[in-house]
């Protein structure tokens, strides 16, 4: 029974956390630097979720030729930037690491 005090006290407080930014921030304006400032946290919060997952082999950090899962996030780059869209870019980087570790083990 504590368990499920505890997670409906963590989900109440998560959820007055969140709308109180709903709540109180339509009386107010953001500055315009700061509203600049926020359509880069979503690329930047993805870029802190994956770089860490491409980029480390081991618990150690990989940056070398034989780090295939560099390779399949430069597909998937490049698939991206192209504009095909988000399901292609995880499609073609899929693919990439795939191939990569069939053919390299």
């Amino acid at each position: 029974m504590k368990i499920w005090a505890a997670i409906l006290l963590i989900a109440g407080i998560t959820f007055l956390e969140r709308a109180s930014f709903i709540v109180f921030l339509q009386r107010f304006s953001m500055p315009n630097w700061m509203e600049r400032a926020l359509v880069y946290v979503p690329a930047s919060a993805f870029a802190a979720i994956v770089a860490p997952a491409v980029l480390r082999t081991d618990g150690a950090i990989d940056i070398s030729f034989f780090n295939i899962k560099i390779f399949a996030a430069l597909v998937a780059t490049v698939v991206a930037y192209r504009g095909h869209g988000i399901l292609w870019t995880i499609v073609a980087g899929m693919c990439t690491l795939w191939a990569l570790q069939f053919i390299f083990g």
